[in-house]
């Protein structure tokens, strides 16, 4: 995220700057780019996988074409394998249920952050 806001195209100059506990010189970085109060939206930080998807892929698309491309996408690249899903007990909440439904929130919340 750093490295992002720094406008770097990748950022092992700034982890190096984290390792070695430079955050002074980091946030000058921030405000000489009038970036420091910027905000970051990060899923995977922000919303509860577990209410929502962790136990499957989807419903299978009934299309060839679409079905080996799901297919593929739930699949290690390596040892075509399917990866695992979660069998926790969270209960669900999809676009069935909008009000609770923690991933149907994306667009609204990036129109706020663009504010």
């Amino acid at each position: 995220v750093v490295a992002d806001a720094l406008g770097k195209k990748d950022y092992e100059g700034v982890v190096e700057m984290l390792v070695n506990r430079h955050f002074d010189s980091l946030s000058r970085q921030l405000e000489i780019r009038q970036i420091s109060n910027e905000s970051y939206w990060i899923c995977a930080f922000c919303v509860n996988q577990h209410s929502a998807i962790c136990n499957s892929f989807g419903q299978p698309p009934d299309d060839p074409k679409d079905f080996a491309r799901w297919d593929r996408s739930r699949r290690d690249s390596v040892s075509d394998e399917a990866y695992p899903t979660c069998d926790c007990t969270t209960t669900k909440y999809l676009n069935g249920t909008p009000e609770l439904c923690e991933i149907n929130k994306f667009d609204d919340m990036m129109a706020h952050l663009s504010k």
